[in-house]
């Protein structure tokens, strides 16, 4: 075995779900994150430390993918998970350098947030040319990156175009990086072997696990008297306030008609949250869903004007929408969660299922 993905093939099991949305996986890590972790990001960067720190091969191949970003970082570095900042923050893994000085901070997501403290706050623990980079799933790096320019707008980051990494360096020389763990992963173990390779292979195994975990979620959304809309303009707008602020990130959504039935559901492309009346669209976004958003708000504005109190979070849906041709029905309480088997199974009255993470 030369390769992590001969590994991967080898060693792992793709994740098989029961009806109450556990998962049952042949992987031994993502099992035991599954029934005794809250936060298997957690696992993931502790684990992703642990393989970095005992294979020089590792940290390597880590620095090089971090030369892509013109980041001189040292195969040297030595890392520490869960470490308390001065600030009080707690950062997932960090790696310093011989004169013990922060060069990287590495966070880990599968469906949480971004907490208070994300990035602004972080990009102040390091120096010039340091880096601060995020581990996400794939389908969420567009998301979370258009997060992340505007909360450090007021460090101008300027984007580097790369095909499958989103990156961007600040008026400070620092630089800002979303990579999929996937990707990551695949470039960090491409030249570990034996024992170290099969350590790499649980931990793709963890990631792989919780990332479609998540994607396959679906929100159920009440939204009898906007449904309409939503199937015109294919995106939802809610205030960033409670009840609305503790949706969960799923890789779908439904909405419920009157009476609590659900015809379709349809995959989250993109969550932007903005002013809607200060007509700023975030950086980041791209052309064709600017424009999306600027008709939606132009719409609002005319015939169902937006509240002034806060940001709004939009959601920008995909063209592509499953049916659900058997109109499954659930009257639950505001918003709540099914998988998307449960919904496709042709069952009338599907489960509720648990959430994903969302710290």
């Amino acid at each position: 075995m030369h390769t992590v993905s001969i590994a991967r093939v080898m060693l792992l099991e793709h994740p098989k779900h029961e009806g109450n949305g556990l998962m049952d996986t042949g992987n031994l890590l993502a099992h035991l994150a599954w029934n005794f972790c809250a936060h298997p990001e957690n696992i993931a960067t502790k684990s992703l430390g642990f393989v970095l720190n005992q294979n020089e091969p590792a940290r390597k191949a880590l620095s090089e993918f971090l030369a892509g970003f013109n980041v001189a970082v040292s195969a040297d570095l030595e890392f520490v998970g869960q470490d308390v900042s001065d600030e009080g923050s707690i950062l997932d893994l960090v790696g310093r350098d011989s004169s013990k000085d922060l060069r990287l901070i590495i966070e880990g997501k599968f469906w949480a947030g971004l907490t208070a403290n994300q990035p602004v706050n972080y990009l102040k623990l390091l120096g010039r040319s340091g880096v601060l980079l995020f581990v996400v799933p794939t389908v969420r790096m567009d998301s979370v990156w258009v997060e992340i320019l505007q909360r450090a707008a007021a460090h101008k980051p300027i984007p580097m175009l790369d095909s499958k990494v989103l990156a961007a360096v600040t008026k400070n020389g620092q630089v800002l990086v979303v990579a999929g763990w996937s990707h990551l992963l695949g470039h960090i173990g491409a030249g570990l072997k034996d024992g170290h390779l099969a350590n790499m292979a649980q931990l793709i195994g963890l990631c792989d696990c919780f990332e479609r975990e998540g994607e396959r979620k679906v929100i159920s959304i009440p939204a009898a008297k906007s449904i309409d809309t939503l199937e015109k303009t294919l995106i939802h707008a809610c205030p960033d306030k409670s009840p609305w602020n503790r949706y969960r990130r799923t890789g779908y959504v439904t909405f419920r008609r009157k009476g609590g039935a659900m015809t379709e559901v349809f995959k989250v492309d993109l969550v932007v949250k903005f002013q809607p009346w200060s007509k700023y669209i975030p950086t980041g976004v791209s052309e064709p869903v600017r424009q999306r958003l600027a008709d939606y708000i132009e719409w609002r504005r005319r015939d169902w004007p937006f509240g002034t109190e806060g940001p709004y979070t939009f959601y920008v849906l995909s063209e592509n929408r499953i049916p659900l041709p058997h109109h499954p029905t659930q009257r639950c309480q505001g918003h709540c969660y099914f998988t998307l088997d449960e919904l496709r199974s042709g069952t009338l009255h599907p489960r509720i299922a648990k959430a994903v993470e969302t710290v």
